[in-house]
């Protein structure tokens, strides 16, 4: 197990490095830069532009902006926000614990739902509920973040006051949880619709093998066969497919922060993107890419815990 994190850990260096190449020619090759938002107003000549692009490096040429970041980074230091000076690292640790809450909350809220979902639905294939559940997830599927989060804001906030239209709290378990219920919902709701689905197909597909059926037979509960002989092996392609949707997890926990105004990583990368302030996206974008590569060496390692016969 040592030495196959090691392996996973020193092959995640040169993927990084060309996340990080990509990235930062995303941000630098569209029109415009962030001395360009100066340009408007009549009390900035055209001097004070170049001054202002001197002091930043945006005259130097692509890939020397690029080694003299990467340098930064190697170093710890992540460069300093165009906007307000503060360091990168500054600026994503105070929004960091706020996106970890909402992703963590929204992932435990659809793993408790999706389970039962996905089993009930593959156990009882006859009954009128599954029918009604299939169509519930389907929806679940096809509906925008963004669009359900803002139905939620305008029923449950505007119409009849239940919670919080956007924020964190102002500090305290109760207040945060309260406002946190509503975009960890939204957000669960997409992911118990997707996972219960990869659920269903396993546990199908399992239920139907000979050692369920001989243990059927031996005599067992039907509790003890379901839940820990074929769910059990239903979880390890689960595995796989959660793993492959953290990067929808995500991008779907930065939509979800700008409906409901809630102060983490997806508000800092939306206001960054307006503001130009590249070397905080970079950082922004960097940390999510570093998230969804631990992510998936999560779910490899899980493997070993959900299948004690599969050998690094």
């Amino acid at each position: 197990m040592g030495r196959y994190l090691v392996h996973r850990m020193l092959g995640a260096i040169p993927l990084l490095f060309g996340v990080s190449i990509v990235l930062f020619l995303l941000i630098h090759l569209p029109p415009g830069g962030p001395a360009d938002i100066y340009a408007g107003s009549p009390s900035v000549r055209a001097e004070d532009l170049e001054h202002i692009k001197e002091n930043l490096g945006l005259n130097d040429p692509l890939p020397v902006q690029y080694v003299k970041w990467m340098g930064g980074v190697v170093t710890g230091d992540w460069g300093n926000s165009y906007k307000d000076g503060r360091p990168v690292t500054a600026a994503l640790r105070e929004r960091l614990p706020a996106t970890l809450e909402l992703m963590g909350a929204s992932s435990i809220i659809a793993i408790v739902f999706a389970i039962p979902i996905g089993i009930f639905t593959a156990t009882r294939p006859r009954s009128g509920v599954r029918y009604g559940i299939n169509a519930l997830t389907m929806l679940g599927i096809s509906v925008p973040t963004f669009w359900t989060g803002l139905m939620v804001i305008l029923l449950f906030s505007g119409q009849l006051g239940w919670i919080p239209t956007g924020g964190r709290g102002s500090g305290g378990v109760f207040s945060l949880l309260y406002h946190l219920l509503a975009p960890a919902l939204v957000l669960a709701s997409v992911n118990i619709a997707a996972w219960s689905r990869y659920i269903h197909s396993s546990m199908i597909e399992v239920v139907q093998a000979d050692y369920i059926r001989t243990a059927r037979a031996k005599g067992l509960v039907e509790r003890v066969v379901i839940l820990e002989h074929a769910f059990r092996n239903a979880c390890v392609p689960v595995i796989t497919l959660l793993g492959l949707e953290i990067p929808k997890l995500v991008s779907g926990a930065l939509v979800t922060e700008v409906v409901f105004s809630w102060p983490g990583l997806g508000r800092l990368i939306t206001e960054s993107i307006l503001g130009r302030d590249y070397p905080v996206l970079m950082g922004a974008f960097m940390l999510a890419a570093i998230g969804v590569v631990l992510g998936n060496l999560i779910a490899d390692v899980l493997y070993g815990f959900a299948n004690p016969q599969i050998r690094y």
